[in-house]
Parts: C-alpha cells; sequence; structure tokens
C-alpha cells in the first residue's frame, strides 16, 4: 500500500508541474509552439487526475 501511495503523490506532483509548466508556456508563444503548451496541459491534467482516483482507490479499499 505504501508503494501505491507513492506512486499517486508523485502522479499528482508531476501532473501539477506539467500544467504550470504548459500555462508558463502559453505565456512564450514566440519560444514554446501552441501544441507543446496544449499537450503539456492535457497530459499534466491526465497525471493529476490519475494520482488522484489511484489515492482514492487506496483510501476505500
Amino acid at each position: 500500500m505504501e508503494r501505491r501511495r507513492a506512486l499517486a503523490e508523485d502522479l499528482r506532483r508531476l501532473g501539477l508541474a506539467l500544467l504550470i509548466a504548459a500555462i508558463v508556456g502559453g505565456f512564450f508563444q514566440d519560444e514554446v509552439a501552441v501544441g507543446v503548451a496544449y499537450t503539456g496541459l492535457v497530459l499534466g491534467a491526465a497525471l493529476w487526475v490519475l494520482g488522484l482516483v489511484i489515492t482514492e482507490e487506496g483510501d476505500t479499499g
């Protein structure tokens, strides 16, 4: 159970970091392609949500 909790925490942190990087990258549209920023935004949100789902499964199980 400890590994599952650690994985969930890492996914949430990585997802949040990607979300922040994508938002900041959106402000630098001259240096960062829009597609890269959108991809980071979607991937970051997906990882963050996956981390939340794993956390909730661990809490209920």
